[in-house]
């Protein structure tokens, strides 16, 4: 550290560290998109472990519950976590089993009665165009629907010239599953070592930091642990409400496709702002099919709870957990969406809330340190004068 120190010092050390930073600041504006490649192949390679470090992360407290409540009574703590975890993994397969139970044999359905009635929908869709075209303009069917099997037939000649742009965006997906079940494996790895990896972590923010530095570390990410475990909870919380009370009301008006349905808008409805009303057309999508009338039933009742869920369930449950006010919670989504998309979308609010300590614990202490000097100031100077008024 002294020699670093001595290094400074040094008269040429600016000129020297200034024409380093140009260098380097040249090679990566002359090399960005190699960088970036990089940086994206750097990425795809450890997604597996970012995504088993999410899966971990949220699996976490319901292998505490098991291990604090059902459990308590084994007295090893390895084998009292390892059951936990196993007992956690057992739960998600079984719900996941009954959901896909659930959906499967709904969505079947649906592709079925597509398929039966596409004949039937083409009939309404002729019939409609017809009355349109006889009751509004003149419209040309004949030379529409060329034109449309033309459209037809050249995206078909498109697709075969693009089968290889085809098969990499396939080979792509199937690489995402496969990355995804390889995150399920890892963040099943890192829950059963959860002590080991958190004493790791632990003892070398304690080599290089301080002891007060450490505290005031380990106060600020136990905050962002309880902002971000309060955040989900309250987002599956609100997704379970409106799936549930979309597939009631589904029920009481004798829609079709409950389960599938309800899902889809339990689902779309974690993302915020946009999710509801892409629950809503795909909602409406699938019954439209059926019968118009079932569609406009289920957008009428959509319409009304997706209303009580923006002003009355989703400001109680996020800004009462995070602190927020809720237009702040309004701008964090416009914000996080521009940034980030969907998932900056999602992420929004539980990071504005984590702002929201930073800014209380950098910078409102500057401001205070700031305030009380300007303040001090004047009741200084008033002495000084005081002393020069006085005679010698």
């Amino acid at each position: 550290m002294k020699k670093i120190k001595e290094f400074f010092q040094k008269p040429w050390a600016g000129y020297t560290i200034a024409t380093c930073s140009a260098v380097v600041l040249y090679l990566l504006l002359t090399h960005l998109p190699t960088i970036f490649s990089s940086i994206s192949w750097f990425l795809s390679l450890i997604s597996p472990v970012i995504i088993g470090a999410i899966v971990a992360y949220i699996l976490n407290p319901l292998s505490n519950f098991f291990e604090n409540k059902p459990l308590k009574k084994i007295k090893k703590q390895s084998l009292k976590h390892t059951v936990a975890v196993l007992l956690v993994v057992i739960i998600i397969l079984i719900l996941l089993s009954l959901l896909l139970a659930a959906l499967i044999p709904s969505l079947i359905s649906s592709i079925k009665g597509i398929i039966a009635n596409r004949n039937e929908y083409i009939s309404k869709i002729s019939h409609f165009v017809s009355r349109f075209n006889n009751s509004v303009i003149n419209l040309d069917v004949v030379n529409i629907t060329e034109k449309i099997n033309s459209a037809i037939d050249s995206l078909l000649n498109t697709a075969y010239k693009n089968l290889s742009v085809i098969l990499t965006t396939v080979k792509d997906v199937g690489s995402s599953v496969v990355n995804v079940a390889l995150g399920i494996v890892f963040g099943v790895c890192f829950l059963l070592g959860k002590d080991t990896i958190l004493k790791g972590v632990q003892n070398l923010r304690r080599t290089y930091m301080t002891e007060e530095r450490y505290e005031k570390n380990n106060t600020f990410w136990s905050s962002c642990h309880e902002i971000f475990t309060q955040y989900f909870t309250c987002t599956i919380l609100d997704a379970f409400i409106i799936g549930v009370s979309n597939a009631i009301l589904m029920v009481v008006f004798g829609l079709p496709n409950v389960a599938l349905i309800s899902v889809i808008v339990g689902v779309t409805n974690i993302i915020p702002t946009f999710g509801p009303a892409i629950g809503a057309i795909l909602g409406a999508f699938l019954l439209v099919l059926d019968k118009p009338s079932y569609a406009l039933t289920f957008l009428i009742f959509t319409v009304i709870l997706q209303s009580l869920d923006g002003m009355v369930i989703k400001p109680k449950l996020f800004s009462n957990s995070l602190g927020l006010p809720a237009i702040w919670t309004i701008v964090a989504i416009t914000l996080g969406g521009k940034l980030g998309g969907i998932a900056g979308i999602i992420l929004s609010i539980p990071f504005a809330a984590i702002m929201v300590i930073l800014y209380k614990q950098t910078i409102t202490p500057i401001m205070e340190k700031r305030k009380a000097k300007i303040n001090s100031a004047p009741e200084e100077s008033s002495e000084e004068e005081k002393e020069e008024a006085q005679p010698k």
